[in-house]
């Protein structure tokens, strides 16, 4: 059964084509291969491919497995399978261990998966804890999603970068930092996720990047926790790497404002931006934005010239600034380091459990995100990221977090993304050990880079 945190699979989104597209309404899972590009992609592709070039002829396959074969079973399951099928146990012919096992997950998803989701489940568990066993850095999640047009089976695919292990008030945690490994659209809708003691936390580096973009350009000055979280990357970035960040912060600001503008209209002009690369457009995209603002007429157009100018402008810039790549992928560790803090508690929270009396307060969900908050608010290196990530992608989205997030408010946390105290990590402290009982000392392993090709 889809958890309400699991990804939702993104409707009408043909990343296989443009990174723009005209808004259609069916829900399809797809691959995302990019389409076009020219030399700038192909050497992207060729980067990616060198270090593949070490790889034993078992880790090929093994990668082919979580990029390639259980992804294009999934798709292929909404037509003829038959193809996609053989193509995967052709694969496991050979390997004990994972033939029964994967030869069962493909009978239940396409015979009954809506039946026998807990058991789908359960074998992706245990083709993970499989590999893991062999010392293999890949972890299978399977799930159905119910539609109208009835159940679907689907896989995601991650490979493990990082095995850490986090504290929390001298308690061990572990926690995993992970990259998503298959192309298809399906996104998560979180930044890390805590799953029993055991497999601890799980930290998806693809969605920390794209959330330091938006702390990126808070670096611009004109959010109210811009001036703190400066404050805080000063102490934990190079004078180097934040200096681009802070030089370019309005730069990538325009950019996210054009798009924004743009995607405003979409109820009118059936016409959305659905990614804004981190460095800017490609010339191909530009020329395409280009023409898109020549025919700006009427009450809603699909780009306005002043739009396109400033998508032009501001791309140009951000891909001549050759310092921004590392400045980025130094501040996606540090944001990646936050994220692990709030996970780790929820770890400690599913060790210890909450106070009896907090339980007839609030549903236990919002309990665990508000303790998480705070204790990740309060965090003397990383107090001011949490803040910053909270307000941007929590704040008024509805669920549990929002709910933690109203909660703490009213009890002494203030107006956290409108008018944020200067002493904010004092005071979550204090309101920690008042509503639980003691206040976290979560302490993160230095984490000095997140590798993650921006350009794309």
């Amino acid at each position: 059964m889809l958890n309400p945190d699991e990804a939702e699979l993104i409707a009408a989104e043909r990343r296989a084509a443009f990174r723009f597209v005209a808004f259609v309404g069916a829900a399809v899972l797809i691959l995302g291969v990019a389409m076009f590009g020219g030399v700038d992609r192909l050497t992207r592709l060729i980067r990616y491919e060198l270090p593949r070039l070490s790889m034993t002829e078992e880790q090929l396959q093994t990668e082919r497995f979580h990029t390639e074969l259980w992804p294009n079973l999934a798709i292929a399951l909404s037509g003829d399978a038959r193809e996609a099928k053989a193509a995967l146990l052709s694969a496991l012919e050979g390997d004990p261990e994972l033939w029964p096992i994967g030869a069962e997950i493909i009978d239940l998803a396409m015979d009954a998966p809506a039946r026998d989701v807990e058991a789908l489940v359960a074998l992706c568990d245990r083709w993970t804890e499989t590999l893991h066993n062999r010392g293999e850095p890949w972890i299978l999640e399977c799930n159905v999603m119910f539609t109208r047009s009835g159940a679907m089976f689907y896989t995601k695919s991650y490979e493990v970068l990082s095995d850490l292990t986090v504290t929390v008030s001298g308690e061990p945690s572990r926690a995993r930092l992970i990259r998503r490994a298959d192309r298809t659209n399906l996104v998560e809708q979180y930044l890390g996720h805590s799953g029993d003691l055991e497999r601890g936390a799980m930290i998806v580096s693809d969605r920390i990047a794209e959330s330091a973009l938006e702390l990126w350009a808070s670096l611009d000055g004109a959010d109210p926790w811009s001036a703190p979280l400066h404050a805080e990357l000063s102490r934990a970035l190079s004078p180097e790497d934040l200096d681009a960040l802070v030089k370019s912060a309005p730069v990538r600001r325009s950019l996210q404002d054009a798009t924004d503008s743009i995607n405003q209209r979409r109820p009118c002009s059936n016409f959305a931006v659905n990614r804004v690369p981190a460095l800017g457009y490609d010339r191909y995209d530009l020329e395409a934005f280009e023409q898109r603002g020549l025919r700006d007429g009427g009450a809603c157009p699909e780009v306005r010239r002043e739009e396109a100018t400033a998508i032009l402008t501001a791309s140009r810039a951000l891909r001549d600034d050759d310092a921004l790549p590392q400045a980025l992928n130094a501040l996606a560790a540090h944001l990646a380091r936050a994220v692990m803090v709030h996970e780790a508690r929820h770890q400690a929270d599913e060790r210890v459990g909450l106070p009896e009396a907090l339980l007839n307060l609030h549903y236990e969900a919002v309990l665990k995100e508000a303790r998480s908050y705070l204790a990740s608010f309060a965090h003397p290196e990383l107090g001011w990221t949490s803040v910053a990530q909270a307000c941007q992608g929590a704040a008024g989205s509805g669920g549990p977090h929002d709910a933690a997030l109203g909660w703490l408010r009213d009890e002494g946390l203030g107006e956290l993304c409108q008018s944020p105290s200067a002493e904010l990590p004092v005071i979550a402290g204090r309101i920690e050990a008042e509503l639980f009982g003691a206040s976290s000392t979560v302490v993160v392993p230095p984490l000095a880079s997140l590798r993650v090709e921006w350009e794309e």
